[in-house]
């Protein structure tokens, strides 16, 4: 059940998982506006910040992800993606899971939402996921930081 909402709003998505409450607080702060690209450990590998700069992609090179023993806390800082979605239980594996970078790719059909700057997403592990894709098709400049939460703290 993927959660998509504003920052401001996010005081009713404290109750998905316990562990994103730190997650969003730390979005919420106003430190991460002016973050350079890195990695940035809050909570050391159990919650830590990926903050990354790139041009969308067209959807036919974005791939659906999932992810085992992190959640997904995807927050636009600049620009706008479209964001792919599907219940990974749908979804065949496309090669072998990465247990070290946590992640397996899928293929299947998604539906996709727009994510606009300020506007967050979060990614259970049932979640598949295909971040990155341009709008329209047209590849555009995004900020986007992605916090990886530990299922357990």
């Amino acid at each position: 059940m993927m959660v998509v909402d504003c920052l401001e709003h996010e005081g009713t998505r404290l109750l998905l998982h316990e562990n994103i409450a730190p997650a969003l607080r730390w979005l919420k702060s106003g430190e991460t506006e002016l973050l350079p690209p890195g990695k940035y450990e809050l909570q050391g590998q159990s919650l830590y910040a990926i903050v990354d700069e790139y041009m969308t992609r067209p959807q036919e090179a974005c791939r659906l992800e999932t992810h085992r023993r992190y959640i997904d806390v995807q927050y636009v800082v600049r620009g706008s993606e479209r964001m792919g979605y599907a219940p990974a239980m749908l979804m065949k594996p496309e090669g072998p899971y990465d247990a070290e970078r946590d992640i397996q790719f899928h293929r299947g059909r998604a539906d996709f939402l727009l994510l606009r700057k300020g506007m967050f997403a979060v990614m259970l592990p049932a979640d598949a996921h295909m971040p990155g894709v341009a709008v329209d098709g047209q590849p555009a400049a995004v900020k986007k930081i992605v916090v990886k939460v530990a299922l357990s703290l």
